[in-house]
């Protein structure tokens, strides 16, 4: 142990809040006390901070203080490292527990280096579905330094931090810049020009749905199965094997397109193009109809659907074929460079948690 620093229980100088959920009676969409669910732990727009919600209740029976870190209690989702503090004065439901600073002896901001450091995985129960033992979590030993060392600790790390998020932001943002350019040239090289044929989408494409397969009968092999929103999951057959355009059809993504290459199972929710001449680049018709957004002319009910009809009036537009592989090559070539810098942003997002989980390992061990 470091001179001046000791050791405390979790439980000496936190307090431990379990969530609970409220019923159906006491949810509302309108205000009261903000509730959050551990499925809100996904949301993007802020890494850090649980700031937005959907739900409220008026007369909560348990409210955990703003400045509470949060984190799963149950499920995959307490290996996954993600944790939050509270914003606001707020509830949070059953599968979640909240860790309160009740200690003059530490700062809340360096509490919150230290849990967000703290490997939950090794409070599982080890039963069949991952669960912490908060008992052995009240009794895990924390490292203090004097108040003055946790400042220092605390300005370091954040320093430390601020610099490997601009390394990822940068990351980040240059996708976001290869995407947008990607989607210029779509829009740009698919503008109708002199000398392309005017086609009715439903008769050149000839759209024809695939057979039914609910996911309960997904036998988990290798096989792609695609349904209205894309890949639903894998079976250990095909009822489709080559080069297909698939277009989902049913659901939230319908309108989505595929080219497959190889066996594939192609549900009900999905149409497959049939009928194609050989004067078309199938991959030069994937940009075109990606282009033209289908899910746009989906029927506006509860599960959305495109169908031959929705589509009767949609056209498409066939350059030669030479045309067809040269703005394909282009198009490609962007794609390449965008796949890449997706492969070079994922290896520097897990770079940068690597090197903060390393800074934090030499701060608290």
């Amino acid at each position: 142990m470091k001179e001046g620093w000791t050791y405390k229980k979790l439980a000496e100088v936190c307090d431990f809040i379990s969530g609970y959920t409220p019923n159906n009676k006491e949810l509302n969409s309108i205000g009261g006390i903000p509730y959050f669910k551990v499925s809100d732990m996904n949301r993007k727009e802020n890494m850090m901070f649980m700031t937005k919600t959907e739900l409220y209740v008026s007369n909560p029976k348990k409210i955990i203080p703003s400045g509470a870190i949060v984190f799963p209690k149950n499920g995959g989702a307490i290996y996954t490292g993600k944790k939050r503090v509270l914003k606001y004065d707020s509830i949070v439901d059953l599968n979640t527990e909240a860790i309160c600073n009740k200690s003059s002896l530490i700062r809340t901001d360096f509490l919150f280096k230290f849990i967000f450091y703290l490997d939950l995985g090794k409070f599982d129960k080890g039963g069949a579905l991952p669960s912490l033992n908060i008992n052995k979590m009240k009794d895990f030993l924390m490292s203090v330094p004097p108040l003055s060392e946790q400042q220092r600790i605390v300005s370091y790390l954040d320093s430390a931090f601020a610099k490997i998020d601009a390394v990822a932001k940068n990351a980040e943002k240059s996708l976001n810049q290869a995407k947008a350019l990607f989607q210029s040239a779509l829009a740009k090289m698919m503008e109708p020009k002199e000398g392309w044929e005017e086609k009715n989408l439903v008769e050149e494409l000839k759209l024809k749905s695939g057979e039914y397969l609910p996911s309960k009968e997904h036998a988990g092999g290798s096989i792609p199965v695609y349904g209205g929103n894309g890949i639903a999951g894998f079976h250990n057959e095909g009822n489709l094997d080559g080069e297909y355009i698939i277009i989902g059809r049913v659901g939230a993504l319908c309108g989505n397109v595929h080219l497959t290459n190889g066996e594939v199972w192609v549900t009900d929710n999905a149409f497959v193009a049939t009928g194609l001449d050989e004067a078309w680049d199938k991959k030069f018709l994937l940009y075109e109809l990606t282009s033209i957004d289908l899910n746009k002319y989906a029927t506006k009910a509860v599960q959305p659907v495109i169908s031959n009809k929705s589509l009767r009036e949609v056209s498409l537009y066939k350059p030669s074929l030479d045309v067809q592989n040269d703005i394909t090559k282009t198009l490609e070539n962007v794609e390449n460079n965008i796949s890449s810098l997706s492969s070079n942003l994922s290896r520097t997002l897990t770079e940068c948690a690597a090197l903060k989980q390393s800074i934090l390992r030499q701060t608290f061990e």
